[in-house]
């Protein structure tokens, strides 16, 4: 069971050539979702959303006794990041390597990431496996799903 806990959620703002986070709310957390990230619920207009752990922040923490450098503590001593989907393929000429775009759980669209094949083969096997079984054909699909032992 949760508690009624209140939050604050960070989006990104694009200024000049940067994104900045902007903290927005009153949210309060609806429910788990995954390890890392939560179902919170505007408490405006009462829609929900998923939110990665690290884009929320508690609304007054005077009460928590959480501080910044705890919160730091906690995510540099976990891993914190799952991908959700993989998105697609590519060649890194420059890096010698095959990439996958992964968009992760708790974070917006906007925030996906190309990721080396190695990596994800090792800590995401069975959603590579599904992502090159149901992708577009293509010259990378087709060498990916060779190596996987899927063709």
């Amino acid at each position: 069971m949760l508690l009624a806990i209140e939050v604050l959620v960070s989006r990104a703002v694009k200024r000049k050539d940067k994104l900045s986070l902007q903290w927005i709310g009153h949210f309060q957390v609806a429910d788990t979702v995954h390890d890392w990230a939560y179902s919170v619920r505007s408490l405006v207009n009462g829609k929900t959303k998923i939110v990665h752990v690290r884009r929320l922040r508690f609304y007054d923490n005077r009460y928590w006794n959480v501080t910044e450098d705890v919160v730091h503590k906690v995510i540099r001593d976990t891993n914190g990041f799952e991908i959700e989907k993989i998105h697609s393929t590519r060649w890194n000429e420059s890096e010698n390597r095959f990439e996958l775009e992964c968009a992760w759980w708790g974070f917006d669209e906007d925030y996906t990431t190309w990721e080396p094949y190695d990596r994800v083969e090792e800590s995401n096997s069975d959603l590579l496996d599904r992502f090159l079984l149901k992708a577009k054909p293509s010259d990378d699909v087709t060498i990916l799903k060779k190596k996987r032992g899927l063709i």
